[in-house]
């Protein structure tokens, strides 16, 4: 949260005409032959507004909100829109999420990212009218969010497909939770719940299963209202609820039973059909931010595929690599040096881990610098999982597919030795050990 404030802080007192989109992490860039001009007045009052927001995001409303009354037409209202905006959801406000929310809804009415909010700050208002605005917005974010899967599955190579397809699923939950609860707020019962449903079928989160049996309790339908219950206490996204959850679950239940017995074998099955669900959904999406590392699948430079949860068993070295990257290059005789000390070890397994964006450059750079390409294998999410964010690193996962050890960079004269030593640690370990504070180290 204080990185967002300061950004808010940092793009405000930047002049206007080296301002970026906010969402931006790229630095703006200046543009060619613009000469530099004294700020104005307005300027100077907007600087100073940021400026006493000292950080805080409940400060920064206040003097923002200020600036505008002064200047309601000011030049970068957007902008500040947009930051009211961010600020207003930092600090759980509502009504101002909602008020700012529409103002940005009114310059693009599919802005996919303020959609959503708007949708949830409004629902808190139990008002008719806005639950009517909620229904159409709910319902652009679901074009947008079809629009956005469509996108996915024509991108050849796409990266992280996976975790992007997740994203995409959850996202879609969220809009049909956020019309589910203002159909309800219309008194709409029957698509109200409808929208439940399809909220919980694409999310499988304990709110939309909860948001389910409140309204099939509304509809006199308990037997159902039961099941919906059971699934809410039976998924761990909502543990700050399970007591709540456990209470609505038991009345319920007594709402067509005499007392609690037969509850509990509901519960189990709930229990154990969830399961399934997610591991299935799992599946069906491949590398997501649910998935284990061992249980990655890897793409190969023509397609192939390798299951990681294959090599269980076995040392594990993934070394992640990129073709811009001049350190991959320097350390890579290192590498092939360590290779050539485990030829032959089945129980030890090389794989060369490509983390470039753009894979068509990966083939023809492996030719000209003439390196084996029998194990090279695209990273499909294994960053993010792994949290990498520098080049090279080096990963050991242990006979049991956890990480054993990390070494991000490398030191010319130590690391052939040092990876050496710890493939030696990983397979005395057997997988049946932590590593070590010395074993994590780098």
């Amino acid at each position: 949260m204080k990185r967002v404030r300061v950004l808010i802080v940092a793009v405000l007192l930047t002049p206007a005409s080296q301002v970026a989109v906010a969402q931006s992490a790229q630095p703006p860039a200046q543009p060619q032959g613009l000469k530099s001009q004294a700020p104005g007045q307005e300027d100077q009052d907007l600087a100073e507004a940021a400026a006493l927001s000292n950080g805080s995001a409940i400060d920064f409303i206040r003097e923002m909100e200020r600036f505008l009354r002064k200047y309601p037409n000011a030049k970068r209202r957007e902008e500040i829109t947009r930051s009211l905006f961010k600020a207003a959801r930092d600090v759980n406000d509502n009504r101002r999420t909602a008020l700012y929310g529409e103002q940005l809804l009114v310059k693009d009415r599919d802005d996919i990212g303020v959609l959503g909010p708007v949708g949830k700050a409004l629902n808190t208002l139990h008002d008719p009218a806005a639950a009517m605005r909620v229904v159409d917005y709910s319902e652009r974010l679901e074009r947008k969010l079809a629009e956005s899967e469509k996108a996915l599955d024509r991108e050849p190579n796409a990266r992280s497909r996976g975790q992007r397809r997740y994203d995409l699923n959850r996202a879609m939950g969220e809009a049909f939770l956020i019309r589910a609860k203002a159909l309800d707020t219309l008194g709409k019962t029957p698509e109200a719940i409808k929208a439940a449903r399809r909220a919980y079928v694409y999310s499988l989160t304990a709110d939309a299963a909860r948001t389910e049996a409140l309204l099939l309790q509304k509809a006199g339908r308990y037997d159902e209202a039961t099941l919906a219950a059971a699934n809410a206490l039976a998924l761990s996204d909502a543990a700050e609820l399970h007591a709540e959850n456990r209470k609505l679950l038991s009345e319920l239940y007594l709402k067509n039973h005499p007392g609690e017995k037969g509850l509990g074998d509901i519960l189990l099955k709930s229990i154990d059909e969830t399961s399934k669900q997610v591991d299935r959904r799992t599946e069906s999406f491949g590398n997501t931010p649910s998935t284990k590392v061992s249980e990655f699948e890897l793409s190969g430079l023509q397609g192939n595929k390798l299951a990681l949860n294959s090599l269980k068993g076995k040392v594990v070295i993934l070394d992640f690599w990129a073709t811009w990257c001049n350190p991959c290059r320097a350390q890579h005789p290192l590498y092939e040096r360590v290779k050539a000390q485990f030829k032959g070890q089945e129980q030890v397994v090389f794989l060369d881990i490509d983390s470039d964006q753009e894979r068509a450059i990966v083939p023809r750079f492996l030719q000209d610098l003439k390196w084996d390409a029998t194990s090279v294998y695209y990273e499909d999410g294994l960053l993010g999982a792994l949290n990498i964010s520098s080049l090279p690193t080096t990963v050991l996962l242990d006979r049991s597919g956890d990480v054993f050890s990390k070494i991000a960079g490398f030191t010319p004269e130590t690391f052939a030795d040092l990876l050496t030593d710890r493939i030696k640690q990983a397979l005395a370990s057997g997988g049946s050990t932590a590593p070590t504070p010395a074993q994590s180290a780098n």
